[in-house]
């Protein structure tokens, strides 16, 4: 694919421009690719849907797991056991088969493989050092001692082998490519460090170092365990922390606390949140791409229903190994890298740990507001020490895992809007973490309806813009806005601020209901971007039919300045305006890789904004400013520029509309031939049409979509409860949505309401029946 414009694609945005009265502004090349023809075969998703869903809705059982390990062609490993360093993760899928089997073949090419292993540790240490496998093997080399020894091929004292390959593996272990040792912190290279040395401690207390170990086990142990929290938020480095201590926690400390534990709970079900209907993960911060981490959660959610006796976890997992069979192809496609390998890696594990005397029970249906611990960047031992007690004083040792730290304090981690838990239903994952880069407060990290994503964040460490508003200072005089911090704080990153410096920006959702056919909800969010500005995001989440989405800006200083909500996505077109865009994806990119194409269904996204005066839609090509953005090139922004003064507000107002593509054609092959769009009254502005903005000021906005056939919605935003007249409708609802179906009021959703009307009509009489259908 190439970013090029074809002539037909020209056609249809010339035909276009006549539509409407202002041509979008583009900058950079087009980001319009030309699609397949099957895109255009699902004509009716609410109504048929079902028959083209492409991802698997069947039980899942251990023999599913057992099934891909053995397609996956990771079993002939038997006959090459020796995998060097990559050993014990690569060899896992054989382990599984000597568990289920008995076979002795199948141990002994795990035996083979841990000698090799050694051998390969010995040629790496010669080589640079030390070793610096501190992910994989802690988690997984206590697992081959366990089931080798419980099926007679490992038999310790007199093994002696066994153990002179552990010592030399934790004798010589360094986290980072670095002489450092022995890292602090909850992150994820100091947690599986700190869990080795606590295990083989406890396997060989007679070796010199015992004690040693055993005591930095438990203070780095600690360094989690005291706040029982995450310090990043990502879907890449996150997952690094649980893994070796849910896998080897018994080894270490001699219980599964680190899983049952009451504590833990919080993070566990955020994981679960993270789960679409359809079983695949939106991505953010630092990942592999899009559904980076499914395999994980997989063997986790195993994990964590066998040890706590809740099904919830058993329903999620088996969502996420169906969307992993939708994307079985992909990922066999991209077997050479090392992801393929690490999807059946974890596919193993949750053979290995899965109970299946836990039947699967649905989740909560809802939306959810979650919360977690604040985590803050900080620098120099000598500032660690305000918050981890007894650090190793040695210059080479004690050293802070990602310079991270978790405090005390609760904040907003996520909103997960949910329209359900059926294949297909419509979700959205909004961010609201402000404590480690990249700082998106109100963005929404994904979109997902009918199993097709819309939208994904990139693979991004430090700044990353992400459907969110982007607010810029052209005039390079505003107060830039941080908060002193005594500790040497080095992030994140909204700024390069000095020293003791940090964003001052605090995030607060004083508003989050849901119910029946919506989710309203408001996020604020002070001092954005670390200017002297509040940005205000308003939601109106209608369950499988839309999200609106309102933005105020309200200006604490005077300043020239360019401001609008952005969209990141692959596609953008054909269908464009004024205010308006259809957009879509191709691939996702990722599963491990960023930049490996996976499976989607053929579904558009329509994303219109409220017109406003001065503001212009911007289409652009990412990848000229940031390289980064390859697997996800394109952005609309509907931006407005102006001087702005102390207490003026500006507004914007968008909703995004999931539906089938629309198709066009030309009606002969004669020059001057005209376009035509199959699939209804709107398809040529793929629903954009059908909406209007019968009110929208900074204080309340209202639309009314006529986007089906005898079908109309209403979605009311007045966050100070004003009181409204427009159009036939009249209330003082803080929120409402109100949908009419021939001519008859089928559901009402409202929120903090004493009245409303429709046409004369009471619909709520005395403030009543918040949320109801006919």
């Amino acid at each position: 694919m190439k970013h090029t414009l074809t002539l037909l694609t020209a056609l249809l945005l010339a035909s276009l421009t006549a539509l409407h009265a202002a041509e979008p502004e583009r900058v950079g090349p087009p980001t319009l690719f030309m699609q397949d023809s099957l895109r255009y075969t699902q004509r009716v998703p609410d109504e048929y849907h079902r028959q083209f869903y492409p991802i698997p809705v069947t039980p899942v059982t251990r023999e599913t797991y057992m099934a891909w390990i053995e397609d996956s062609g990771m079993l002939d490993y038997l006959d090459a056991p020796k995998r060097g360093l990559s050993g014990p993760e690569e060899m896992v899928p054989v382990l599984a088969k000597f568990a289920q089997t008995g076979e002795a073949k199948w141990g002994e090419a795990c035996v083979t493989m841990l000698k090799d292993f050694h051998q390969a540790l010995k040629a790496e240490v010669v080589k640079k050092g030390w070793n610096e496998l501190f992910m994989e093997a802690p988690a997984t080399l206590p697992l081959y001692r366990r089931i080798l020894t419980e099926h007679g091929l490992l038999h310790e004292p007199e093994d002696t082998w066994f153990r002179e390959m552990m010592l030399y593996f934790t004798r010589t272990l360094h986290v980072w490519n670095s002489p450092d040792t022995m890292w602090r912190g909850a992150a994820q290279r100091s947690q599986p460090d700190g869990v080795i040395h606590g295990v083989v401690a406890n396997w060989y207390p007679d070796i010199p170092e015992a004690a040693e170990w055993r005591r930095y086990s438990e203070l780095v142990f600690g360094d989690f365990w005291a706040h029982k929290e995450l310090a990043l938020n990502d879907t890449g480095y996150t997952f690094h922390p649980t893994f070796a201590n849910m896998l080897a926690g018994r080894d270490a400390r001699g219980s599964d606390e680190f899983i049952t534990n009451p504590g833990m709970q919080k993070i566990w079900e955020r994981h679960l949140a993270e789960v679409t209907p359809d079983g695949s993960i939106n991505p953010y911060g630092p990942s592999g791409g899009w559904n980076h981490t499914a395999a994980h959660r997989l063997w986790m959610f195993e994990l964590i229903a066998a040890k706590t006796r809740d099904g919830r976890y058993r329903f999620a997992a088996h969502r996420l190994m169906n969307y992993l069979l939708y994307q079985k192809e992909p990922l066999r496609r991209d077997y050479k890298e090392s992801f393929a390998r690490w999807t059946t890696e974890k596919i193993a594990l949750a053979w290995l740990l899965t109970d299946e005397s836990v039947k699967p029970v649905m989740p909560s249906e809802g939306s959810q507001l979650l919360y977690r611990k604040q985590s803050m960047r900080i620098s120099g031992k000598e500032n660690v020490a305000h918050f981890l007690k007894d650090l190793d004083p040695a210059p080479d040792k004690g050293r802070l895992c990602n310079n991270v730290v978790v405090l005390d304090e609760i904040v907003p981690s996520k909103l997960v809007f949910r329209s359900g838990w059926e294949p297909g239903d419509m979700y959205a994952l909004v961010e609201l973490f402000t404590g480690v880069e990249p700082l998106n407060p109100g963005s929404i990290t994904g979109l997902t309806r009918w199993g097709a994503p819309f939208t994904q964040a990139i693979s991004a460490k430090g700044h990353s813009e992400h459907n969110r508003m982007v607010i810029e200072d052209l005039s390079g005089k505003a107060e830039r806005r941080y908060r002193q911090v005594p500790y040497g704080v080095i992030g994140p990153d909204w700024g390069n601020w000095p020293k003791q410096e940090s964003a001052s920006a605090r995030v607060s959702v004083p508003v989050f209901e849901d119910q029946k056919h919506a989710t309203f909800a408001v996020v604020e969010t002070s001092d954005w971007e670390a200017l002297p500005v509040k940005v205000t995001r308003e939601f109106a989440f209608i369950k499988n039919r839309f999200l609106v989405v309102r933005d105020v800006a309200t200006f604490e200083a005077a300043f020239r300045t360019r401001l609008g909500p952005i969209w990141n996505t692959q596609n953008i077109g054909p269908q464009v305006g004024a205010h308006f865009a259809n957009t879509f994806f191709s691939q996702p990119r990722g599963g491990g890789n960023p930049d490996n194409p996976l499976n989607t269904p053929p579904y558009d996204l329509l994303v219109w904004h409220a017109p406003k005066s001065g503001a212009k839609l911007q289409i652009i090509d990412r990848t000229a400013f940031d390289p980064r953005t390859g697997p996800v090139p394109a952005q609309l922004r509907y931006v407005w520029e102006g001087d702005a003064k102390a207490g003026d507000r500006q507004h914007f107002t968008q909703l995004f509309w999931p539906h089938a593509p629309y198709r066009s054609r030309t009606a002969s092959t004669l020059t001057g031939a005209k376009l035509e769009w199959l699939g209804g009254e709107y398809a040529a502005t793929a629903g954009a049409g059908g909406i209007e903005a019968l009110l929208d000021t900074p204080s309340a906005s209202v639309l009314r979509c006529k986007l089906d056939k005898d079908r109309v919605e209403w979605v009311v935003c007045n966050p100070s409860g004003s009181q409204i007249n427009v159009a036939g409708l009249t209330t003082d609802a803080h929120f409402a949505y109100l949908d009419s179906r021939n001519g008859k009021l089928h559901a009402v959703s409202v929120n903090q309401a004493t009245r409303m009307k429709l046409d004369g009509d009471e619909i709520l009489p005395a403030g009543e029946r918040r949320d109801f259908e006919n």
